[in-house]
């Protein structure tokens, strides 16, 4: 998943001309929360009851990453897909 993530993120800022990703992920998720954390995203803050799954109305964390914060990850930037 961390791959997958990896080369839509560098397809979206390279290719796309993206300035910013967000990935957002559910509070008691700690599986989908390890994605950005492994992805070096900057954890904003808490939406809360953002997203209604099965009638209940969940709290999300919001990750985000800037192009330059991408391009100064050597180890993450990839140019070619």
């Amino acid at each position: 998943m961390v791959r997958s993530c990896k080369a839509l993120i560098t397809y979206g800022f390279h290719e796309l001309s993206l300035h910013r990703i967000e990935i957002k992920a559910a509070t008691d998720n700690v599986r989908s929360q390890a994605i950005p954390a492994k992805l070096n995203f900057v954890k904003e803050g808490i939406l809360r009851e953002a997203e209604l799954v099965n009638d209940k109305f969940l709290d999300l964390i919001l990750y985000s990453m800037l192009e330059r914060e991408w391009k100064e990850s050597p180890a993450l930037y990839k140019k070619n897909i």
